[in-house]
């Protein structure tokens, strides 16, 4: 039996072939591999980056108009008289937060008229501020933004009802009444007898019966909440910065700038929402007017502290404070190994040379110099200053 010979035009690959296209083919995998890793990296970062942006205009804003409408609904003088006489006026309970801060430091009840805001200067964690803000819609809850008003025409208590029935408040809501007066220094919390005390508040659906309206005069109701009891005559919330539950990818040591409003029910802060993630910093800067003996209108100067200028009330706040300037020390996204951050320090706070109330302290920095050293891996992070510049539309002197 004769075997035909091989046809070399048909034969196969040698080891030696396939050994160097699998060499080849495993450089290009690697490469490849290599350059679509960085890819993934980057739009990682890069879409850690966008989130942070988003969430900065969402809860910024947030924060902006909660300023912005400080002091709104709030009453200045009550009709018994003295807040003193007011007996349900209470506010907060003892409660601490960001580890020193007890929040009856920011309580005006139950012997004084409530101050629109409020701050302490280097109380938190790190030497973060503290924020408060009183006013009837820092709530968050729809029955919070909600007013209207009753007169008595002549015969009888009549409500105003709104065309757009959802803009009406709920008949539970819980709302207290102020009688404005021609004198702008007079704002008045209208108060009533009940079961034998003293009260300022009243549920939507029982305030004809409970505030007693002479001919022609009129009254705005603010709604508060849907809340069976009412510890004060307006909501407050509370802004600083949290350290625990912080998301994976911001840096150690960095926190949730929180908004928490304080409870009817207990005095305590509930409602937690957070604002923006991975902050370091929270300063807040006051723009003040210190013309004596009559307040012009004009901001003369800056201070980290209000009682400096000697703001400690209702009537100074409203009279005073003319402009108030937020500044948040965080970064964008997550940790990136190829990024180097230069400073070492970042000011928290003003650098542009606005005028110093307080020029004698020993520390004339507007807000402060932050040292991110003691922050893991800081060069390792976009840091930004997000910076907010509010005027208080609802204060006197606008």
């Amino acid at each position: 039996m004769m075997f035909k010979g091989i046809d070399k035009g048909k034969r196969g690959f040698s080891l030696v072939e396939l050994l160097v296209v699998m060499g080849l083919l495993v450089i290009v995998l690697a490469i490849t591999t290599g350059n679509f890793i960085t890819l993934v990296r980057a739009l990682k970062g890069e879409s850690k980056i966008a989130e942070t942006e988003v969430e900065k205009i969402v809860g910024l804003e947030i924060l902006r108009q909660d300023i912005e409408n400080a002091g709104y609904g709030l009453p200045w003088n009550v009709d018994t008289g003295n807040w003193g006489g007011l007996t349900s006026y209470t506010e907060a309970e003892t409660q601490t937060v960001c580890s020193t801060t007890d929040i009856t430091s920011y309580d005006d009840a139950p012997n004084n008229a409530p101050r629109a805001i409020i701050s302490g200067n280097n109380v938190c964690q790190d030497g973060s501020d503290y924020l408060v803000i009183k006013s009837t819609v820092v709530r968050n809850h729809e029955e919070a933004q909600k007013w209207t008003y009753i007169w008595n025409d002549g015969s009888s208590n009549q409500v105003n009802s709104w065309a757009t029935g959802s803009d009406n408040i709920a008949n539970t809501t819980g709302v207290m009444a102020i009688n404005p007066k021609q004198n702008i220094n007079d704002r008045v919390l209208v108060t009533y007898l009940q079961g034998g005390a003293r009260t300022f508040y009243s549920q939507f659906s029982g305030v004809s019966a409970a505030y007693t309206l002479r001919p022609s005069e009129v009254y705005l109701l603010f709604g508060i909440g849907p809340d069976n009891t009412l510890r004060m005559p307006f909501n407050r919330a509370d802004y600083f910065i949290l350290k625990s539950n912080v998301p994976a990818r911001c840096a150690s040591g960095t926190g949730i700038l929180e908004k928490a409003t304080l409870s009817h029910s207990d005095g305590k802060l509930s409602d937690y929402s957070p604002l923006l993630d991975c902050v370091a910093d929270f300063q807040v800067i006051y723009g003040v007017d210190i013309t004596t003996p009559i307040a012009d209108g004009i901001v003369d100067c800056y201070t980290n502290d209000l009682p400096v200028t000697g703001i400690t009330d209702a009537q100074n706040t409203r009279d005073r404070i003319k402009e108030v300037r937020v500044y948040v020390l965080a970064h964008e996204g997550q940790m990136d190994r190829d990024y180097r951050f230069g400073n070492s320090t970042v000011r928290v706070g003003d650098s542009s040379g606005l005028p110093r109330c307080d020029i004698s302290g020993v520390d004339n920095v507007l807000g402060r110099d932050f040292d991110l050293t003691g922050i893991p891996d800081w060069q390792n992070y976009r840091w930004k200053v997000y910076t907010l510049v509010v005027s208080l539309d609802n204060l006197r002197g606008r």
